[in-house]
């Protein structure tokens, strides 16, 4: 009963922020603009589609319309990019317009505001879905004594946050593919949010995902998004898609090195550090030990029994200046840091968007890890 009346609550804040976001582009666009009573009303009509189209994106996602949930969530979520960028662009400029309408008309001034933010709004969006596409490969050299000197280096492949829905299907599997097959990677891992609820082609997906060649294994950790669309979907799913699912446990991939995986936060009956201190009590304390965990939150129990923990999650914000929202919420956002001791940990940009096809300023990435000894 708790859980439903949390999901209300947190559904009609979003709707309420949602509708004050459409109702302040269409003020300024009538106050602003210039625009006849005519094309007030047309404007009326198409903001009230394009805001209903971000609604029945979840809709149609939940009750599995892939194609419709594909359709109107390209319209939806690149309307919430636009308004997200123009209410952003906007306020700044009304802002730094205040002390200027003071020697120039502000007819003139309000004119300037309006269609300066759609503008760069627009442009900003239609960039956005070139950067979403355009994943880089970014690559991480960790050497350690705790890796046997005689053995060769190890490459592993991290993806993160891919989020396989209606909007993001068998064209991203095809792309991690054809980056896999030039890297040649050791191990592949995936760090959490694999799937999103009304995924399009999920059996092309699968079939795709399983060409992914690694000697040493594919393994996957859930994130949140996992239990959004269902676990035992989101399990069998993983488990198609050729990846070893690690949930609270570990698997030697080499003599000396561990791999250690854990559930989401999200996980139902989730024991936190009682289960981290329990897998972790099972792992040689030789072993150069490889953390995968979807959020990047550092627990207690786990200080200084890993060597390099891999995460995700945060997207970098996936849509600036989102970021600086994602910064109040997790200390480590993207990239390298190295924490006390031996441990060390690493949080992917995300592979994937999640909700708008998007991103400014946040690139997407596959991450290259090689493991060396000194």
């Amino acid at each position: 009963m708790r859980s439903v009346t949390t999901f209300i609550i947190f559904f009609s804040v979003v709707l309420m922020v949602w509708f004050l976001m459409n109702c302040y582009f269409y003020v300024l666009m009538k106050r602003f603009a210039d625009i006849s009573l005519k094309w007030r009303r047309y404007s009326l009509l198409l903001i009230i589609f394009c805001a209903s189209s971000f609604i029945l994106t979840f809709v149609f996602g939940r009750i599995d319309c892939a194609i419709a949930a594909m359709i109107s969530g390209y319209i939806g979520y690149s309307w919430l990019s636009f308004l997200f960028m123009f209410l952003v662009i906007s306020l700044l400029l009304l802002i730094l317009a205040l002390p200027i309408s003071f020697f120039v008309r502000f007819s003139l001034v309000k004119k300037i505001i309006f269609y300066s933010s759609a503008s760069s709004a627009l442009f900003i969006v239609i960039y956005g879905y070139y950067e979403a596409g355009n994943i880089q490969i970014e690559t991480l050299n960790i050497s350690s004594p705790r890796l046997n000197y005689s053995t060769k280096p190890i490459k592993i492949m991290q993806i993160s946050d891919v989020h396989f829905s209606a909007l993001t299907d068998t064209d991203m599997a095809q792309r991690i593919v054809a980056i896999a097959d030039k890297i040649k990677p050791d191990l592949i891992v995936s760090t959490g949010d694999l799937l999103d609820p009304g995924m399009r082609n999920p059996e092309q997906i699968k079939k795709i995902m399983c060409r992914l060649q690694a000697p040493l294994g594919k393994y996957a950790v859930t994130g949140n998004h996992e239990y959004y669309a269902g676990i035992e979907l989101s399990r069998n799913f993983t488990k198609e898609a050729c990846f070893n699912l690690l949930e609270n446990r570990a698997v030697k991939i080499r003599e000396d090195i561990s791999l250690v995986g854990f559930d989401d936060p999200h996980s139902p009956g989730y024991a936190g550090e009682a289960i981290e201190k329990m897998v972790f009590n099972n792992v040689a304390p030789s072993d150069f030990v490889l953390l995968l965990k979807h959020q990047p939150y550092i627990s207690k129990s786990s200080k200084g029994q890993f060597d390099l923990q891999l995460s995700g999650h945060t997207h970098s914000g996936q849509i600036f200046p989102f970021t600086y929202m994602v910064k109040i919420v997790f200390k480590y956002i993207r990239g390298y840091y190295q924490l006390d001791g031996r441990s060390a940990l690493y949080i992917s940009r995300g592979t994937g968007t999640w909700g708008p096809p998007i991103r400014f300023l946040a690139q997407p990435e596959i991450t290259v890890i090689e493991l060396s000894h000194p």
